[in-house]
């Protein structure tokens, strides 16, 4: 009886630990494939690493949340800030050449060929800004809403821990594990 209620209780932490768990996986999958590409491109290996570090903290917010750590809704939202930073800067690293100098996009090394794509630069350039600045936003817009999702938690944890026995929270902690 007391560990159903205890599992009931758990629930919406559980969950949490969930989402954490699913966001770190994908992370992790997304920075080794940064970490590969970043062989060729400088901005995209300290993304693949930013994302590899946010990754496995996230995971370990994630096992945190599970066992109804107090700590884990602060540390899983600053992980989330840790993710914005990574990609923003990766943004930033990668518009940055595009605003100084917009043809060399298009560079081909044949004056021939470059001049008949020089028209098409401005229009490149504009693309490739925008898309660098909807990828900014829009991590900024959803990371931020999953780190208030998790800071919501901090209530969840609290209450679980303060109706649950010490006893029974041990009990659902290995059990999560």
């Amino acid at each position: 009886m007391v560990l159903d209620e205890a599992r009931a209780r758990a629930k919406k932490l559980f969950r949490a630990g969930a989402v954490a768990k699913v966001n770190g996986w994908t992370a992790g999958v997304f920075g080794v494939t940064a970490v590969i590409g970043g062989v060729f491109s400088w901005p995209a290996m300290v993304l693949g690493l930013g994302l590899c570090v946010a990754a496995w903290r996230e995971l370990r917010g994630a096992a945190m949340m599970r066992r109804a750590d107090v700590r884990a809704p602060s540390h899983l939202a600053w992980n989330q800030a840790l993710i914005i930073g990574a990609i923003a800067f990766y943004c930033v690293a990668s518009a940055a050449p595009i605003l100084r100098a917009p043809e060399a996009m298009f560079a081909t090394g044949d004056a021939q060929a470059d001049e008949l794509l020089r028209p098409y630069a401005g229009i490149a350039s504009a693309i490739s800004l925008i898309v660098y600045g909807a990828v900014a936003v829009l991590t900024a817009l959803s990371q931020g809403l999953l780190a208030m999702y998790y800071l919501s938690r901090r209530r969840t944890v609290a209450e679980y821990r303060s109706r649950t026995p010490g006893w029974a929270v041990e009990v659902m902690a290995r059990a999560a594990a």
